[in-house]
């Protein structure tokens, strides 16, 4: 990561740091990503391009760390879902408001045409999504679970494009998601 800094937790540094985030957070929500070079988020970020290095190596340790981001607050979540013992639903309403908090990095996702992020807090809740699953053989819980994957990436899809991630949804697309999960291994068998 970058160049030798001393300090990665002092404050200017951090500063900076969030000022970087924010310039590629801007340059993903315009799916300018193809495009985009380092001297054109220093200039978003006000910073100069050896500073970006003293974050980065290159573009794509940028992008790959801010991706990173996601991932490990959404294992936060999942470890609060699990420590609390919540229903599915519960579990689906907590992804789902994770999701319209960050609506931005994940419409340019669905934009992108990037099932990742979202395919990675469905596998991050497996254990949780998948519970009540146990009459069926291994293999045919793997085949369903790739397609319950596809269904919700579907779903929060939906929501995200056509409703425009409208927070007054999130209850009813956690009961419907809780209600596919439940039925998936089920309905596929």
């Amino acid at each position: 990561m970058g160049h030798s800094i001393k300090n990665r937790n002092d404050v200017r540094f951090l500063k900076v740091q969030e000022k970087l985030e924010h310039a590629l957070a801007k340059f993903l929500r315009k799916n300018y990503i193809a495009r985009l070079c380092v001297p054109d988020l220093s200039r978003e970020a006000k910073v100069w391009d050896s500073t970006f290095y003293d974050h980065y190596d290159n573009l794509d340790d940028a992008i790959t760390q801010f991706s990173h981001k996601y991932d490990s607050n959404i294992k936060d979540l999942r470890h609060e879902v699990s420590r609390q013992n919540c229903s599915l639903e519960i579990a689906y309403a907590k992804i789902l408001h994770f999701v319209y908090k960050n609506r931005d990095y994940y419409r340019t996702s669905f934009r992108c045409q990037n099932p990742t992020p979202i395919f990675s807090i469905i596998t991050i809740f497996r254990p949780i999504i998948m519970k009540g699953w146990s009459n069926f053989n291994l293999n045919l819980l793997e085949f369903c679970f790739r397609i319950l994957t596809a269904e919700v990436y579907a779903v929060i899809g939906f929501w995200g494009t056509k409703e425009k991630f409208n927070k007054d949804r999130i209850s009813y697309y956690a009961n419907y998601l809780a209600r596919l999960s439940q039925n998936s291994a089920k309905r596929l068998s």
